[in-house]
């Protein structure tokens, strides 16, 4: 489409049906749309929101099959303009994001029925689906900072939806984190203008450092993205944030928001702070980086594990198992920008990775925050052990994928992370090597026992929590027959139990075939990324390679899940009297030396980290103030100063003007002429200037004043006269 410019266009584009339009900026124009309802149309918000998801899902569908992908472009916006192009890239992240929103909307659907303000939570939900979608599709900085600032002040009405003390003091950390982000954003973006003149996602690292300090801008980059994602040590607004929002929140919050970090990270590390040609001191700092990002990585998915191992909410648990699969993904960049031979198996496994954990998060928030609800197990006459099964089974296969089983989810993550990190430790021998297996076995330990343990917990709220209609509890106007009828009703909820079965079947197929994405999805992503991982020959060689299920890998698999299995039953959560002989001494080795410390610790750790941000936020007024009242002193200096100068000049000209006048006057009136005196001296002198005085009178004085006029006149005439237009 040719820039014909302004709002037409993109209306013009979106009546005549272009895909990325509708996928970008139809949900926003619904969600405004939703907002300016009239109170008794506002009951159809929910179908409104499900036909958005729904054209959104349809139109990334129409647009992967479109290889050279589409470009839109408005502008004269803000008078940078707005550029959205897909590519295969972003078309991997648009098509989940459309994926995992649409099954959200249909859980959402019954989550929210009868809940005050539903419309509203409609509204900014599509609100924040164009955001999320138009960080994706973005084609230059510019575009990419406006959606994602978007994004974070529209989520922010999902996260305090509930409007209760603990959701709006989450919501405040969450926004305040999220403007510090893109602040840093801001100054990293305004960086590489000021060096380039451009903001187009190109490799440009040689040219941002011949200009300015690039270090400060990877970082900022880094950190600005890094908020987002949840990464060490700025993830304590994740375990915060989840437990307060509704649950269809919390799904994509964790299951899409947090890409977006992933995203942008990937994308500027791919593009703008990638050298167009290879420089040598450029390819060291670059390793140095991925080196660091590395590090960031494994430090995040320790925490994020330990910390969900030890949590007792099942929300909350998963918030931190989020941090904790974040940090595979830096874990990947890292490895992918510090070892080029390993770039290719890295960056697929960062981008399956985030595939991935999209689909089983949201199906396990989703089926958390029904049990909290009471609505994911049936209760009564209709909670036989077969419909128990049948409703239990998503659970079960997408705590699977959260544990790296073989066969379920992110089985293929962690071959193809294998490959990376073993190609990355090529020159270390047989010990590192070793290392390198036992660190791999204890973290999918880690995930296997937080993925029991998260079943587990939903299991126990799904069978105590009582089953009445929202906002009713016994003794609060809620009667028997009322809790009957909504236990009835829970049974009802087909469009969640969609939701879960569509999440459950993608966890099994992206399991049991995870070459079909890696070829589908994957390989064409890595294209678009101007990096080794881009290498035809890499990714031939990534294509032949489709054993994901060799002996050795899934041996490694099942001993980790073993390992984990042994050592939840062995702490007493489950399993008592199977592991009754041998429970003293595993609960004292992993519980008094293991847990306690890493406890303290961590505990240590975040109470520092909020003591620090504490600090930092409560010195900024002071900091403030100081500085005002500095310039207030320097300003009222500088005022006083001004006006005893004024004041000075003026009593110069007062003065002078009274002796001028003086003068005149005494020269003027023949009244004060001075008599003659004959003698000598002073008289004599008198006797000299009398006749000068006394010929200047009232005429000489009117001539005088005509001379001096048409002098200044002449002098004007001559200073302003090349400036003058002469044309008639």
């Amino acid at each position: 489409m040719r820039d014909q410019g302004g709002i037409s266009q993109l209306i013009s584009a979106i009546l005549s049906g272009r895909d990325l339009a509708i996928l970008v900026f139809a949900p926003i124009i619904a969600g405004l749309a939703i907002l300016a309802l009239p109170p008794r149309a506002r009951r159809h918000s929910a179908r409104i929101a499900l036909v958005t998801a729904a054209a959104g899902l349809a139109a990334s569908l129409s647009l992967l099959s479109q290889p050279s992908g589409a470009t839109l472009r408005i502008p004269r916006f803000l008078a940078q303009g707005i550029i959205l192009r897909i590519d295969s890239l972003s078309m991997a992240f648009a098509l989940t994001a459309s994926v995992v929103w649409t099954c959200a909307t249909l859980f959402a659907l019954d989550y929210l029925r009868g809940e005050r303000a539903a419309h509203r939570f409609f509204a900014f939900w599509l609100l924040t689906l164009g955001a999320c979608q138009g960080v994706f599709a973005s084609g230059d900085l510019f575009t990419l900072f406006l959606f994602f600032e978007t994004m974070t002040l529209v989520s922010y009405a999902l996260v305090v939806h509930e409007e209760s003390r603990d959701s709006m003091d989450a919501g405040a950390l969450y926004i305040n984190l999220g403007i510090g982000g893109g602040l840093l954003l801001l100054g990293a973006i305004a960086s590489v203008y000021y060096s380039t003149g451009d903001v187009s996602f190109a490799p440009s690292l040689e040219a941002i450092a011949a200009s300015v300090p690039y270090v400060p801008v990877w970082i900022a980059f880094f950190f600005g993205f890094g908020i987002k994602m949840g990464m060490v040590p700025l993830h304590f607004w994740l375990p915060r944030a989840h437990p307060v929002a509704p649950g269809p929140a919390s799904a994509v919050l964790s299951g899409i928001l947090i890409k977006t970090g992933a995203y942008g990270l990937l994308r500027v590390s791919s593009s703008v702070m990638n050298p167009s040609v290879p420089v040598a001191n450029l390819a060291y700092y670059r390793e140095a980086f991925g080196l660091a990002v590395t590090g960031v990585g494994i430090l995040t998915a320790l925490t994020g594990s330990m910390n969900a191992m030890l949590e007792s909410d099942s929300k909350r648990l998963l918030a931190h198992s989020s941090v904790s699969q974040m940090g595979y993904v830096l874990f990947a960049i890292g490895i992918a920008s510090a070892y080029p031979a390993a770039a290719p198996y890295a960056t697929a496994a960062a981008i399956l990775q985030i595939i991935c954990h999209a689909v089983y998060k949201s199906a396990l928030f989703m089926m958390a925050s029904a049990s909290r609800k009471g609505i994911f197990l049936p209760q009564g006459e209709a909670a036989g052990p077969g419909s128990r099964l049948v409703l239990t089974a998503p659970l079960w296969i997408s705590a699977l994928g959260l544990a790296s089983f073989p066969g379920f989810g992110a089985f293929g993550v962690k071959v193809l992370l294998h490959h990376a990190a073993a190609k990355s430790f090529v020159s270390s021998g047989l010990l590192g090597h070793l290392v390198l297996e036992i660190a791999f076995v204890a973290f999918g330990a880690a995930a296997t026992w937080y993925a029991l343990k998260l079943t587990r917990l939903i299991l126990l709220e799904g069978t105590t929590t009582p089953c009445w209609p929202h906002h009713e509890t016994p003794g609060a106007g809620g009667s028997e027959g009322e809790m009957l009828k909504g236990q009835t009703h829970a049974h009802r909820w087909l469009a969640s139990r969609a939701a879960f079965s569509v999440s459950a079947v993608l966890v099994l197929a992206l399991g049991f075939r995870p070459d079909v994405f890696v070829r589908g999805l994957v390989i064409p992503a890595m294209l678009g990324i101007s990096t080794d991982a881009a290498n035809p020959s890499s990714l031939a060689s990534l294509l032949a390679d489709k054993e994901y299920f060799t002996p050795a890998s899934v041996a490694i698999a099942l001993a980790a899940a073993a390992t984990g299995a042994v050592a939840l039953s062995s702490s007493g959560r489950l399993g008592k009297r199977a592991a009754y002989w041998w429970r003293p001494c595993a609960e004292s080795l992993l519980g008094r030396c293991v847990l306690s410390p890493c406890r303290w610790g961590l505990a240590l750790i975040e109470r520092f980290m909020d003591r620090g941000v504490n600090r930092v936020l409560s010195r900024i007024p002071v900091l403030l103030f100081r500085a005002l009242r500095a310039l207030e002193t320097v300003f009222d200096r500088r005022v006083d100063s001004a006006y005893e100068r004024t004041a000075e000049i003026t009593r110069q000209l007062t003065s002078g003007m009274s002796r001028l006048e003086e003068a005149l006057t005494t020269a003027s009136d023949p009244a004060n002429m001075i008599a003659l005196d004959a003698g000598p001296g002073p008289a004599g002198v008198k006797r000299q200037y009398e006749p000068r005085l006394a010929s200047w009178n009232s005429a000489n004085l009117n001539s005088a004043a005509i001379i001096l006029a048409f002098v200044l006149m002449l002098l004007l005439l001559f200073l302003a006269g090349p400036h003058l237009d002469y044309r008639a």
